[in-house]
């Protein structure tokens, strides 16, 4: 019955919308009648010159032909984020095979084949409890990765990736770590459940797997903050 509902009130809307267009045509054609002092029948009106209806005529031509050109590009720009993102869904899936989450990390044979695919790739991050499972980059600067996935590709995803200014090894006393808080859920969306207390204390730990070591972190604070 919703459905039923629901398909009614859009032909209703489209009703609505059609009547609309039409009452604006006609209302445009009578103005155009009383400026010149015609009464004569819009029959008789095609084959008159008048032109201030053929101004008005060109300009509605002129706005619809930028409002088709508008809508294609929205639905290109859709298009491109959906194939994107769903390109860097697979890509991240693809990745993970590589990645071995036992006590002693990641093989150096697992970074081998992770460096193949991006030299960039200097770690991986995994914190349970949340869908946090990614390669990690480094690259020249701080803005490539956001809208660059972990094969090097355009993706609205972005990457995880740390400061370019940090050592790659992750001996620096501070290493700075960004991820897009994408609505989708991926990336660093979760990380969001640390705002929960009973979250928090439950799921304290953050594993980063680099090629020579693994490095278990634990969680004291998750707080909002700016990028200042």
């Amino acid at each position: 019955m919703q459905n039923d509902d629901r398909q009614e009130e859009l032909e209703r809307k489209i009703a609505e919308a059609v009547a609309l267009a039409q009452s604006v045509v006609e209302d445009n054609e009578r103005e155009s009648h009383a400026e010149n002092g015609n009464t004569d029948s819009p029959e008789i009106e095609a084959v008159m010159t008048e032109p201030g209806g053929e101004r008005k005529k060109l300009l509605w031509k002129v706005v619809l032909g930028v409002s088709s050109v508008v809508l294609l590009v929205c639905i290109c720009l859709i298009v491109r984020y959906a194939f994107a993102h769903n390109r860097s869904n697979r890509a991240n899936r693809a990745l993970r095979e590589y990645v071995d989450y036992g006590t002693d990390g990641a093989t150096e044979s697992d970074f081998d084949e992770l460096q193949k695919k991006n030299q960039d790739i200097c770690a991986w991050i995994y914190i349970p409890g949340t869908d946090v499972d990614y390669a990690v980059l480094q690259g020249s600067d701080n803005s490539y990765y956001l809208s660059h996935d972990a094969y090097g590709e355009y993706s609205p995803d972005g990457a995880i990736f740390i400061d370019s200014a940090n050592s790659r090894g992750f001996s620096d006393f501070d290493t700075v770590m960004y991820g897009h808080n994408m609505s989708s859920g991926t990336m660093f969306k979760t990380l969001h459940n640390y705002e929960d207390e009973e979250f928090l204390r439950n799921n304290r730990n953050v594993y980063v797997y680099t090629p020579n070591s693994t490095l278990c972190y634990t969680v004291f604070a998750a707080y909002r903050t700016n990028d200042r």
